[in-house]
């Protein structure tokens, strides 16, 4: 994901509903057995990746604070939920990408359009480039509770076929030349 400003001035990040509002996994939580509960805890590194979930955790950098809910009967147009992070974990939180990732991205987003080569920098693939190959798809996605259907989507196609993969979900994808924010990476089909 990215880090963002709340209009009081706090930080946040910006990520996919998926990965931190649990959208698309079926939990045991007995309050909401399916999504996040606005206010839990949101931890780095994340559980799949070894983070403690338990509540008030030394992991904890953030606290849910909105999430768009996937529609099982009608039509969805977006992945992502908001956090708020909390201090003292506020320095965790890097405003750029690693070393070997593209740096900071631009305050100054930009519309897709065809042919626009992008980046990002995720969890499983790091570094990748790619164009924009369509601005308006329809596709199901599959989650672990079920298919999805989203309209309206960004489709890019990665050099070598491979732009992302399982685990880079909520990545930043920036324009090639000005790192200008343009969408996030919430599925893929092996482009």
């Amino acid at each position: 994901g990215c880090r963002v400003v709340f209009p009081d001035g706090t930080l946040g990040i910006l990520s996919n509903s998926h990965v931190i509002a649990r959208e698309s996994i079926i939990t045991a939580i007995v309050d909401n057995p399916v999504a996040g509960v606005i206010g839990e805890d949101i931890v780095q590194p994340g559980c799949l990746d070894g983070g403690s979930i338990v509540v008030g955790s030394v992991d904890t950098i953030a606290h849910l604070h909105d999430f768009q809910t996937f529609s099982t009967a009608g039509i969805n147009t977006i992945d992502a939920a908001i956090a708020r992070i909390t201090f003292p974990n506020d320095g965790m939180v890097l405003a750029c990408t690693p070393g070997d990732g593209y740096g900071f991205p631009s305050r100054t987003p930009r519309q897709a359009m065809l042919g626009m080569e992008v980046k990002k920098y995720g969890r499983t693939t790091t570094y990748r480039e790619g164009k924009v190959k369509g601005i308006n798809s329809n596709f199901l996605v599959a989650y672990q509770r079920g298919d999805f259907f989203f309209t309206g989507q960004i489709t890019i196609i990665g050099d070598h076929n491979n732009f992302g993969q399982p685990g880079d979900s909520g990545s930043l994808i920036v324009t090639k030349h000005g790192n200008h924010p343009v969408a996030l990476l919430f599925a893929g089909a092996g482009v």
